[in-house]
């Protein structure tokens, strides 16, 4: 229960954690404890800023897209090597959206094919 953790702290998954701290989960890194709001699980984050405090050690500026967290630049992929669409990325200056990456082009396949009469 919220009551038996003290203030100040979150309990989440069988550890404690002081208020500020963020979110050791993959893909959950701007998540952080805020135990005004819920003393048993990290909250996401507000407006696209990253919580600060101790704990991991937070680089400044990440876009939060369908509730995952990504780093500034950074494309959408659970492979940091194999990018899902190389053509849009993290851009902070919109952090809540996909960001066209300027000069991608896709590959012939997405782009249209003609129809029958020759006309794309």
């Amino acid at each position: 229960h919220e009551s038996n953790v003290n203030d100040g702290y979150c309990y989440i998954d069988r550890y404690c954690y002081k208020d500020g701290t963020s979110s050791p989960y993959v893909g959950h890194h701007c998540y952080s404890c805020n135990s005004t709001a819920n003393k048993l699980e990290f909250t996401a984050p507000e407006g696209g800023r990253r919580p600060t405090g101790a704990g991991r050690n937070v680089v400044p500026g990440f876009c939060f897209i369908d509730g995952v967290c990504y780093d500034d630049n950074e494309h959408e992929s659970y492979n940091k090597n194999k990018p899902v669409d190389p053509c849009n990325k993290c851009d902070t200056a919109s952090p809540d959206v996909w960001t066209a990456v300027n000069g991608c082009l896709l590959a012939m396949e997405f782009v249209g094919a003609p129809d029958p009469d020759g006309i794309i």
